[in-house]
């Protein structure tokens, strides 16, 4: 892959691809059509609006116990399938919520993983997809919507 291309992406993950810690799959996808796709997200009674940092990957975020030698932790998680993400992600949960929007390649190329409806998103540096998803389940303390 272009060097050059590694340079349309967040800080953090740039700097990986070019120190060769990752290195992007095979089965990279840079051109698809748009799809709807779910995504968890942060939701509470302070923040009630979907924005660019429930894009983040948990690298960006800094967040512990992710690996800076896997590519997937450079990754924002969506999917296509409702009921796969609440399994995957044990919802419900509180503070939580589901929001559901359009996935495009110009923010970004993406792999779909064999055998479920889970997608690695990899967002190009200050994409903010925010404005083309909305929230459409929200938990409350006790798990129920």
């Amino acid at each position: 892959m272009n060097k050059d291309y590694y340079l349309r992406f967040p800080s953090v993950l740039r700097n990986a691809l070019k120190e060769g810690k990752v290195g992007f799959p095979k089965d990279l996808e840079t051109e698809y059509g748009s799809e709807e796709v779910y995504r968890g997200v942060k939701y509470t009674e302070n923040k009630k609006k979907i924005t660019q940092e429930d894009f983040k990957s948990q690298m960006e975020k800094g967040l512990p116990g992710f690996s800076e030698t896997d590519i997937k932790s450079y990754s924002c998680s969506c999917f296509r399938d409702l009921e796969e993400l609440h399994m995957a992600v044990h919802f419900p949960k509180k503070g939580r919520a589901v929001a559901k929007g359009i996935m495009r390649s110009e923010h970004g190329p993406r792999v779909r993983e064999k055998g479920t409806t889970h997608i690695h998103w990899y967002l190009y540096d200050e994409i903010d997809p925010s404005d083309e998803f909305e929230v459409i389940e929200v938990w409350e303390k006790n798990g129920s919507k």
